[in-house]
This record gives structure tokens, sequence and C-alpha cells, in this order.
């Protein structure tokens, strides 16, 4: 009975003065405190919460209270009462989620794929799927085998398919999914032969970059990208396109651009990566970008990370060494490919890098405005996830540029892991003028060179304590770098506010004298602070360590907390899934992804922030300033709303 009880949200104690009620018939809190021993407290907190739910009535008579439990049938109108509360919520954030900006998603490596491929299936009935650009490379005999069990779910699903496959691809692929219930394909009516792949179903966009050596899928939400890829799909469904090889059509088709524009108006490019460029034609983009600065040409330029540092060698020599008419960002974990799309004046331009270059020119408006809405949704992306060693270079290189850098926590992982790689940082922050590391870091980092270089000033006040994730504070960017996987981790972000929060923490914390507590003593009193405060509490890397070294004390601060309607908010570690720890009255939780995990437990309450580390005895960094709290919790925000996706 208990433990149905509990799966129906009934709280531990609640149950146990529920069913005391059945034992007893109409009786007093006493006689209910003696049949349970729960502590008074507990109890009337219980009888309160059920009162509230209509399971227990409540009666005073001269002053006395008696409590008698409710048909139980009550319970079925509870849950009826939440099913219809439930379903106006979700019509509710289904408006708001149509509403919202879009999302972005990176799943890695083939099972990533094929788990971004899967959530099409949970679409409804009449749904179509679309594929624009399917390759070789996605009819392997292994992913053969996965696509007849995909296609066996889909048509029991009721969804429909298009396909347009590279003409490389073999024509009884083609024919197969030709030949399936709901299902079409043909080829592209041009020669292509990448391993880049476009799908979209009703309102998400999914990039899938098939090569065996970087694997992954960039799921977008958006209405608006996807409306703009169905007008391409039919686009390329019914139409032929110029088509123009050789390194001649290149430097033609660049040119041709650059004759279509005025001096202060701008082209896109979307994915350079200088992937394939010969010799030949890297000295051609020497000479043509010099040409292109000299007339005022701006192009807004969406990079594969390894390209854009050569870029800017390229711009600066061509005179633009501020890169006030060349504009470069990061193209969100792309791997480096051998093909662009250029938009302009209307016109689009995909260049394919082969031995011999393919350039295919489309004027037409929706396929221009297609590739526009969707270059747009990147562009103006203000946080990413990426990983590997490459990410936290280009971090570092990103850092140098903006001469200075805040670390909070950094342990010189990089460092030690990739000392190849460092060289090259170090000899650049070497040669760069008035440039300025600050660290922020626990005594176990002395020494190491992470403190030692001539342009770093370090502080050795974090008290201790270790924790995998490293802040990085540079320009307009906020970065986290994570070090518990295999390789480390970065959540990259040039909100302003964002930005903001982290340079008022740092800054608190340069200047900032804290208070350490130790032991039992130490839990408890940061507990009466958190009552005393009087705040809703949020818990970042929640283990449940309290409830077993003090469970008698966090059950009385656990009532005290819900008598003083304090909601608990946590980022759980995700083993605490459907435990009592996550179940309590008023709290929220959101459960970690485990390369998120960390030992060291946050806690935030009104202008309060503590550190808290659950090895023996127990050690609480206390901070007390407004400034940082609410860094911490536009942090807590931010990797809440990550983890939810």
């Amino acid at each position: 009975m208990e433990e149905k009880l509990k799966k129906l949200g009934f709280g531990k104690n609640d149950i146990k003065v529920y069913l005391a009620l059945f034992e007893l018939g109409k009786t007093k809190a006493g006689a209910i405190i003696d049949h349970t021993s729960l502590h008074r407290n507990l109890v009337y907190t219980s009888l309160e919460e059920l009162t509230q739910r209509k399971l227990v009535t409540k009666t005073i008579v001269n002053g006395v209270a008696t409590f008698v439990a409710n048909d139980p049938r009550t319970i079925l109108d509870e849950l009826e009462d939440k099913k219809q509360l439930a379903q106006s919520v979700i019509e509710a954030l289904e408006r708001k989620q149509e509403e919202s900006p879009q999302e972005i998603t990176v799943y890695e490596g083939i099972e990533g794929i094929r788990r971004a491929r899967n959530q099409t299936l949970n679409m409804a009935a009449g749904s179509t799927l679309h594929v624009l650009g399917a390759s070789h490379s996605s009819t392997t005999p292994e992913w053969e085998r996965y696509w007849k069990s995909y296609h066996t779910k889909r048509e029991k699903k009721g969804i429909g398919m298009r396909i347009l496959y590279e003409q490389g691809v073999a024509k009884e692929v083609v024919e197969w999914r030709d030949n399936l219930e709901l299902s079409t394909a043909k080829y592209l009516p041009f020669l292509i032969n990448s391993p880049m792949e476009f799908n979209f179903i009703n309102d998400y966009v999914y990039l899938n970059i098939m090569s065996a050596d970087t694997p992954m899928a960039i799921k977008l939400r958006s209405r608006t990208v996807a409306d703009a890829f169905r007008k391409f799909f039919d686009f390329f469904w019914d139409q032929k396109v110029q088509v123009f090889t050789g390194d001649n059509a290149v430097k033609n088709a660049f040119y041709s651009l650059l004759g279509d524009l005025q001096g202060g108006e701008t082209y896109r490019v979307l994915g350079a990566s200088g992937g394939g460029y010969s010799p030949e034609m890297l000295a051609f983009f020497e000479t043509y970008h010099a040409d292109r600065i000299k007339k005022g040409v701006v192009v807004e330029m969406l990079a594969s990370h390894e390209y854009i540092t050569y870029a800017k060698d390229v711009f600066a020599r061509g005179g633009d060494e501020n890169g006030d008419l060349s504009v470069l960002k990061p193209f969100t974990s792309m791997a480096p490919q051998p093909f662009q799309i250029n938009l302009y004046s209307g016109k689009t331009q995909i260049i394919i890098y082969e031995d011999e270059p393919v350039v295919l020119l489309f004027e037409n408006d929706n396929l221009f405005e297609g590739f526009q809405t969707y270059f747009n949704s990147f562009w103006s992306q203000e946080t990413v996830i990426m990983s590997g060693p490459q990410a936290v270079k280009d971090i570092w290189l990103e850092a140098i540029e903006a001469t200075e850098l805040n670390f909070i926590g950094a342990r010189g992982y990089f460092i030690d892991a990739y000392p190849k790689e460092f060289e090259h940082i170090r000899k650049k922050a070497e040669t760069t003028d008035g440039i300025v590391w600050r660290n922020i870091v626990d005594a176990g980092v002395r020494g190491h060179q992470i403190t030692e270089f001539p342009w770093v000033q370090t502080k050795y006040s974090l008290q201790g304590i270790k924790n995998p994730n490293v802040v990085w504070l540079y320009g307009n960017t906020v970065a986290i770098s994570n070090w518990t996987s295999k390789e480390p981790i970065v959540f990259k972000s040039t909100n302003p506010q964002l930005v903001q929060s982290y340079r008022d923490y740092f800054n608190a914390l340069w200047g900032q004298h804290t208070h350490t507590f130790t032991g039992s003593e130490g839990i408890m009193h940061l507990c009466e602070t958190v009552l005393a405060e009087g705040d809703d509490i949020y818990l970042i890397g929640a283990t449940g360590a309290i409830a077993k070294t003090h469970a008698k004390y966090y059950e009385e601060f656990t009532a005290k907390r819900i008598r003083k309607n304090l909601t608990l908010n946590m980022l759980a570690h995700d083993y605490l899934r459907g435990s009592e720890f996550t179940s309590q009255f008023l709290s929220n939780v959101t459960y970690l992804p485990k390369d998120f995990e960390s030992p060291m437990v946050i806690w935030v309450f009104g202008d309060y922030v503590a550190n808290v580390m659950w090895h023996d005895p127990q050690t609480i960094v206390l901070i007390h300033d407004a400034k940082v709290a609410d860094a911490y919790r536009t942090y807590y925000n931010a990797m809440a709303k990550q983890a939810r996706k």
C-alpha cells in the first residue's frame, strides 16, 4: 500500500499519517503522533497538506481540531483535476513553444544520428520527413540494416517520406525507397559528393554529418526555418540548376559575386572551412579578399573553428586588420567540410571543392530566403556546446585576441593533457602586447605553470575546492569547460546578461572575503542561514548527501522550510531520479547530464552562495554577496535550460 501511495505522489510522512487515519478513524492530532511516532511538526505539516488536497477533513469544535479521512475515491478526483490542469498547461506551453526562439541541440556519433532520426517517429501520423542530399555515406551495410528497421516503424506510424539522393548512390538503393509505403525517392538534379544531408519534418530541421571521422546530427527547432527548407526541397524536386566545373568556375563565381555588390553591401557565407583548397586556390583567395576589401564589400562568414584563425590572417594581409569588413563566427560544432554556400543579391552559390570543383548557381527567391533564414538562425545564436581539445584551444586563442582572460577554478588540465597544443597558445600569448590573465584558484594549483607566466595574476581563495568545471571570462564571452569526460566539454555564451553576471561574480570573488565552516555544525549553520534568509533555495549538483549524513536534522529543516513556503530548486545528479530526496514537497528538480556531475554542491539563496564539499569533515565556503548570488542563479537557469533539452 505504501509503495502504491508513493507512486501516486504521496510523501513518506503523508503516507504514514493518511494510513493512520484509516486505522484510527476520526481522531485528534495527538493520537496520530502517538500512532506514527513522527515528530509533531511533521504530522501537522502532513495533515495540512492532506487537508489542502481534500483527502482529509478537519473539524474544529470548542477550539479542538479533529481529523478524518475522506472517501478514498477522492484520490481519483484529485488525479482528474491534475489531468485537466496538465491539459491546460500543455496547451499553454504548446502555444508558447510556437512563439519561442529556435532551439539547437547537437547529437554526436553514429548513435547520436540514430537517436535524432528516431525522434521523427514521435511525429503525428500524416507528417512527412524530407531528406535532402542523402549520400552513399548513409547507405553502408550497417546503415541499411538500421534503415530497414526505421522504415518498418515509420510505415506503422503513418509517417510519409520524400528523399533526394546524391547521383553517386546506387540505383537499387533509390528504387527500394521509392517503392516503400508512404515513400518517394529520386536523384538530385546535379552531381555532389558530400557526407552532409538535411532532414526536416514539421518544425524540426536536422543537419546530419555522416562522415566516419566526426558523425553528428545538429537539430534546430524553428517553424520558419523548416518552412523555408520545404520550399527549398520542392525547388530541387522539380528544378534544374546551372552547373559549372573547374578552378576557373570557382574564380568566376567569386568575382561575379563581387561584381554584383557595391561598397558597403554584404554577402554571407555558410560553412567556410578551407577543406579541399589547393595551393592555387589558397593564393586566389588571398588576391580575391584583397580586392573585396579594397572595394569595401562586407562578408559575414560562418566558418569551422579550424578555418577562422587562418581566414583572419588572410583578411589582415588584405588590409582589414580590425575585421571591419570581414566578420567571422564559428559554425556550431561543424567539422571541416569541402564546400560552402554563398548568399548575395537573391542568388545562391553552392561550391564543392573536389579534385574538379563544382559550382551550382540558383537564382530563386525561395531558395535564397530558405538559406538566409538558416544562416540567421546560427548567426544569432548566443550559446553553443562544443567538445574536444580543439574547442578549448579555440577559446584560449579567442581570449588572447581579447588580451584578457579571467579564470575561476583553473587547474591546468589542458596544459597537462595537451602540451604540444598549449605551446602554440603560449607563444601567441607571449607575443601579444598588454595581455593579462587573472586566476582565482585553490592552493593546490600553486606552482603549476598556469600561475607562473609573467602576464598572470593569481589569487588562491577557493579553499581547496576542486571543481571539474572551469569558468573562462574574456571579451564579451563566458565559457565553462568540464573535464569529467574523456574529452573536455565546453559551454560557451555571448549572452550579455550572463556575461555581465559572471563578470560581477569574478570581481566579487577577486576582492571578496569568504567564511569557511566545517563538520556537522557547519552544515546546520548553513541550513539555519537558509531559513533566516527566507528565500527560495537553488542547489547546483545536488547529491542527496545531507539526507544521509544528517537524516534527523534534515527532516526538521525540511519541515521548517515548508512552513516558510520556501521552494527547493535542484539541478540533481541523475542517480537521484525517483528518490525521496527529489520527491519533497515544494521542490523542483532538473537532472544533470552525467558529464556535469560534480562532488561539490552549490547552494544559492537570497544574497548567499555556499560551496559545499561532502568529504569528511564537510567543508562549506559561504559568500555573502548579492551580485555573486545573482550570477549563480543565472548560471543555474542556463544549466537547467540546457539539461532539459
